[in-house]
């Protein structure tokens, strides 16, 4: 594992940062690792909040449903005859 130094730390953040552990019953050092860690690495809860978020900008609004694609994909193999017509 490698390490860090990190200098010139204001007061009021070593206090906080001691508070924290001290309350979460272990070391200042296991504390700053705990937030370092929850900051840079996606917890999977992360990862599923930010999916479900992205699922949920999709889905169609007012109860109403996503429209059958197979019309679409026969257009498109067929070379878009309906698009040419109007563009």
């Amino acid at each position: 594992m490698s390490q860090i130094t990190i200098r010139r730390l204001d007061a009021a953040i070593l206090q906080g940062l001691e508070t924290r552990a001290a309350a979460a019953g272990h070391s200042m050092e296991q504390e700053a690792r705990k937030i370092l860690e929850a900051a840079v690495l996606p917890s999977h809860e992360g990862i599923a909040e930010r999916l479900r978020l992205a699922m949920a900008s999709r889905r169609p609004s007012r109860g109403e449903t996503y429209s059958d694609s197979a019309s679409l994909v026969r257009r498109a193999r067929a070379g878009w005859p309906e698009a040419k017509e109007q563009g």
